[in-house]
């Protein structure tokens, strides 16, 4: 197998900053020390500091995105995406050196209810190294669901993403998909990002157990990252995979349960290796 292009991919959900105000248990990080965290994880020592970078809950109307998020991006080398002047928005950034944007798609996915909005985005990436394919890359962020039928409801919704790619390209849809995993939960959402043309990351590294998220006070897993490994144009697959932060205790908790945490997010991180081999054995 001929390896012909890597790349790091992060993804995070930042936590929305009215809802971290709404939500969050009163005083577990200040604004001011919040927003330091996030912008130490962009930066060249931080975590989300990869080649490219999918991140969901950006308010691009609000201080964060303005003061700190957009310029920090463009600072260390990165072109990027995102809806103008909206709540809870996701973004793609991408090394200005690496690739060139030749497509990008907002769209928006509600529940059933037509409520819970929520802006997605998808961006067709050039690799600026010459015989590379492009790469459709995807930042989701799913719906809570409203109704009692809530694994029914959020399937309806996901089943929706592959509607916004191209089969024939190479494709990564990394995000928040407010889908807790449990095995039988798995095997239905396996349904839709199906096996013979989807490969799940967590699933390859066997961590698909490890929490990203609290929910009702308990540890979930709600973030993935699926990619296509045979595209037409050659074989792409995920070299590694880290979860951080490691300790689930350190994730912000949006319920009554004060906790002391000097990561951003009630979401972890998500962050990947992969490559791309022109040629591979059937």
């Amino acid at each position: 197998m001929e390896q012909i292009f890597s790349f790091t991919l992060a993804s995070a959900n930042i936590l929305a900053e009215f809802a971290y105000q709404r939500y969050a248990t009163p005083a577990t990080i200040p604004y001011e020390k919040r927003k330091e965290l996030v912008l130490q994880a962009l930066s060249p020592q931080g975590i989300l500091y990869q080649d490219i970078i999918c991140l969901q809950e950006v308010d691009s109307n609000d201080d964060l995105y303005l003061t700190g998020i957009k310029p920090e991006l463009e600072k260390n080398g990165y072109d990027h995406i995102i809806q103008q002047n909206k709540r809870q928005c996701c973004l793609i950034a991408y090394r200005a050196k690496l690739f060139t944007l030749e497509h990008s798609k907002v769209f928006q996915l509600t529940n059933q209810r037509g409520s819970g909005a929520k802006q997605c985005i998808v961006a067709t990436l050039k690799p600026q190294q010459t015989g590379v394919p492009v790469i459709q890359v995807m930042s989701v962020h799913i719906p809570f669901p409203r109704s009692r039928n809530t694994q029914q409801e959020q399937l309806k919704t996901i089943s929706t993403l592959q509607s916004h790619l191209i089969s024939s390209k190479a494709s990564l849809v990394a995000g928040d998909f407010n889908f807790p995993y449990s095995p039988s939960s798995y095997k239905k959402l396996r349904t839709i990002f199906n096996p013979h043309t989807w490969n799940n990351a967590e699933e390859e590294y066997g961590v698909l157990t490890v929490p990203t998220m609290y929910i009702d006070k308990q540890p979930k897993h709600v973030d993935y990252l699926f990619y296509t490994p045979r595209p037409k144009q050659g074989q792409l697959s995920c070299e590694q995979l880290v979860i951080k932060p490691t300790n689930k205790k350190d994730l912000i908790r949006m319920d009554a349960t004060r906790n002391k945490t000097t990561y951003f997010s009630d979401h972890a991180s998500l962050i990947a290796t992969l490559t791309f081999a022109k040629q591979w054995h059937k």
